[in-house]
Order: C-alpha cells, then structure tokens, then sequence
C-alpha cells in the first residue's frame, strides 16, 4: 500500500510529464487574443481597470462583443509577461503548475471517497487523461483548470462535513469563479452532497447564505460582461438550427463527451465553427445514444441521492454536469463545444473505471500507459499552430475555423498553394453554414494537386456562384495583406477561368 507521501509524488511525477509534453510550444491558435493582443496582459490599461471593465480577453466589459469576465488570470499573465520578456514560457511552466494543483486537489477528493488503492490509479489516470490536451496545452485552458481545482478543493471541503468548512467550500467556488465562471459548479455539486448526506439545518445555513451570494454576484459579472450578444451561425451553428434540430444535435454532442471520457479517441481542440449543420440525419443514432446516457445518469442520480449514496451521486453530476452544459441542450453557447471544458468531468470516469481495474495491476498499466501516449498525441501537438490544426483538420474535417488557420500557418510557412487551398475551403464551409456541404465534391478535388485545384474548386464547389466564393476568397486570403493589389491578382488569376465581371 504507498504512503500519501509516495501516492502525493506519483501524482505531482504524472501531472508535471503530462504537462511537459508541450512545454517548448509557443502561443497557439486563441492564446495569440488573450495573451499577445490582450491590452490588460500588455500593460497597457490600469490594474483597476483591468478588473473591473475588461474581460478575459481584454476587451471592454458590456460591449458588442461576446465577453467573459474572468479577471484572476489575466492579471497573473500580466505579471508573466512582464518578467519573461514576452516569452512562452513561463506561461507553459504555469499551466504545468496548475495542472499538477489540480490533480492534487482531484487526488484530495478522490481519497474521500475512495479507498487508498483505487485512489491513487484514479487519480494517476486523471493526470495523464488524454482529454486534458486541450486545457494543458492552450494557455487560455488555465483557467478551466484553475476553476476545476477550485470545484475538487471545495468539494473535499463539503465532504469534511463541518458547518465552517460549508461555507469555506462555497468561498473557495468563488475564488475559482474569478479564474472561470464554471467553478459555480462546486456550489452546485456541494449541495448534491449535502442531499445526499441529509445534513442538518445548521450546515444548511452555513451554506445557503454564501452560495446565494458568491453566486449571485458572478453571474451579475457574468451577464454584465456579456453585454446580451447572441451567437450567430459562424459562432454556434445550433444557434439557428430549427428546435428539433438543435435538440438532436445537442444529444448527439452529449454521446460524443461522454465517450471522450472513457475513450478519448477524436480529441480536437475545435468541435465548432461548422462542425455541424442542418442535416441531422447522420447523427440520430448518436443523439439517441445521448438521449438514453442523459435518462440513465438521471435515473442513477436520483437513485443515489434517495438512498444516501454520495459517492455516486457526485460523480454522476460530475460528469453530467459540464457535459450538459456543454451540449446546447439548455442554453447556447460561444462554441458547439469545447473539450477543455471537460477537465473536471473526466475525474468522475477515472474514478468510476478504477475500482474495477485496481485488482488487475498488468490491466492497470497497460491503461495508464495508453494514457500517457494517448496525451502524448493530443498534447504535443499544441507546441505549434502549424501542428496543432494539421492534427485538428484530420478529426474536425468540416471545421471552417480549423482549415481557415491550417491555411494561414502552412501559407506563413512556405507552403503557399497547400494553404490557400485550405482557406478556399474555409471560405465555402464559412459562406455555406448552415447548410450541409456534399463532401464527395470536397474528397475528388483532394485528388488534384496544387495551383490546378485550387482553380477547379470554386466551379466544383459552388457551381451557382464560383464568382461570389472566388470573391470571397480573395478577401478571406489577402483581406489583411499590405500589398494592396494581392486581392486583384487574385481575381484576374481566376477569371482565365471563370467569367467573373472586373467589378467582382
């Protein structure tokens, strides 16, 4: 049996690799907007207003821009980008120290409700989750780890059962609200186990008055910051999906985290921007499966909490939780989903598939194993821009977003006519959302090579208006170009093609 000292080292051993798998990388894909261009991290706004009007990304709290108020850690970016100079680097070792906080925190927990063996294989499985490669290895994932250590260490602080150490919970929920307003989860989740526990009046009081509170002031923050824009079709495509086909999707996006969590294969830091669309067709039979997880895990749930189990039933709304919120299914959010949110979900399948495994140790390590090179592949990749969407492009095909910045990173690189062809194809998914693309069109195309496919792509793709996609793609590859007449070459090379007009 390891000591807690030796279960404490594997822990922190297995966090700090799992997040030195991307510790040379740079500032990827939104971390360039919230890091590089944000002007609080820069310096270039006052702390108090840094605070108190600017958002997560920098820009100003209540504009016409969807905002975010998490002011904790743009501060400590700020403090980052200070003594390094600029560099990535501290900013890596910072997620690394995070993640292994985290984990630590998750092992505290785990202990609670587990026995020590099962204990630490659930904890060392969470470190190494493969899942976690998105919140590890994009710097703006620090703040849904800083949130879900805040969400472990006030459920450890519940579970401890006294009235002061209630309260104490639901203040550090709200400490994890200034990193991201997802800690509100640990309040959430306190009161599941006080169900569960049927505890008295006295810690009830204890808690109720600081969770209506802490509560209440986020999400006043919350709905200032978001100034009441809406998602539009190129934010969230289920934002203008018709209601039953909303509903589909959002179940079918809830059997895609719940498989993640027990079987990470298509990990993508980009489950949005197209991803899906009005032909729900394909995806009924996978909606189904999620609309049975949801009755199942409710049913469970609920069964738990009658006959006092707290384990269970915090685990299932663990899971459950940030998977639903996640899905659409109540509310819409800035993406279709995003697997960094995710982070604390995954502690409730480690927990659940321990137990059972903790017996059979040569299953154990092969599991914790396949972990680590599962990680490996969903974290390395976020070292460059470049890798991270090559990567992405192969799991997310249909993702404007990612093919639109595979195409900027190959084309920054050299490779000009590769990346142009995957802007022309950003360029079509973007003008065509909602609607579904005929992707045998896309896979023939694939089979011609450089400049000749990218002049039969507009005929092929939009064979009713290939002038308004070449137009449009001009724009979309030279919009920002300082050689004023890129966008000009640009029509004349595809008019030897296309009879488009000199005023397109």
């Amino acid at each position: 049996m390891p000591s807690i000292g030796r279960s404490v080292g594997i822990i922190v051993a297995l966090a700090t690799l799992a997040g030195a798998l991307c510790v040379d990388g740079g500032f990827v894909y939104d971390d360039r907007h919230a890091i590089v261009q944000s002007p609080v991290v820069q310096g270039q706004v006052g702390l108090l207003e840094s605070v108190s009007a600017r958002d997560f990304w920098g820009l100003p709290l209540g504009g016409a821009a969807k905002v975010s108020w998490r002011p904790a850690l743009p501060l400590m970016w700020r403090g980052l980008w200070l003594a390094g100079g600029g560099s990535p680097l501290p900013f890596r070792l910072l997620g690394i120290l995070l993640h292994v906080g985290a984990s630590l925190a998750a092992f505290g927990l785990l202990r609670q409700l587990l026995p020590p063996r099962p204990a630490l294989l659930a904890g060392a499985l969470f470190a190494l989750h493969p899942t976690h490669g998105e919140a590890i290895g994009g710097m703006v994932g620090h703040a849904d780890i800083a949130a879900s250590a805040a969400i472990f260490a006030a459920l450890a602080l519940v579970l401890r059962g006294s009235a002061r150490d209630v309260s104490l919970a639901v203040l550090v929920a709200g400490v994890g609200a200034l990193f991201k307003e997802s800690a509100l989860l640990g309040v959430v989740l306190g009161g599941v186990v006080l169900l569960a526990e049927r505890a008295d009046l006295r810690r009830w009081r204890a808690f109720a008055l600081p969770a209506v509170v802490v509560s209440a002031a986020v999400l006043a923050m919350v709905t200032r910051a978001h100034g009441g824009a809406r998602e539009g079709v190129l934010d969230n495509v289920l934002g203008v999906l018709a209601p039953s086909a909303r509903v589909v999707t959002a179940f079918a996006i809830i059997a895609r985290q719940a498989l993640q969590l027990v079987l990470p294969i298509g990990v993508a830091p980009d489950h949005s921007y197209g991803v899906f669309s009005t032909d729900v067709g394909p995806i009924v039979a996978e909606a189904a499966v999620g609309a049975v997880l949801v009755l199942l895990a409710a049913g469970v749930g609920l069964l738990a909490l009658r006959r006092g189990d707290r384990a269970r039933a915090l685990w299932i709304a663990l899971a459950a939780g940030p998977i639903v919120a996640g899905s659409n299914l109540l509310f819409i959010g800035p993406t279709e989903y995003a697997e960094r949110a995710l982070y604390p979900a995954t502690l409730a399948a480690c927990a659940a598939i321990a137990p059972l495994l903790v017996e059979r140790r040569i299953v154990a390590g092969v599991l914790l194993a396949a972990a680590l090179l599962f990680s490996a592949r969903t974290t390395v990749p976020w070292r460059s821009q470049r890798a991270l969407f090559e990567a992405a492009v192969q799991t997310e095909p249909r993702s404007w977003r990612i093919h639109h910045n595979l195409g900027d990173a190959l084309a920054r690189e050299g490779e000009v006519e590769r990346g142009l062809w995957h802007v022309m194809l950003a360029t079509h998914l973007k003008r065509s959302a909602p609607a579904p693309v005929d992707w045998r069109v896309v896979d023939a195309l694939t089979l011609a090579e450089g400049s000749e496919r990218l002049l039969l792509a507009p005929g092929a793709l939009a064979p009713n208006d290939a002038c308004g996609l070449i137009e449009a793609f001009a724009v979309a590859a030279y919009g920002g170009s300082p050689d004023p007449g890129a966008i000009a070459r640009t029509r004349a090379l595809f008019r030897t093609r296309y009879p488009c007009g000199p005023g397109r």
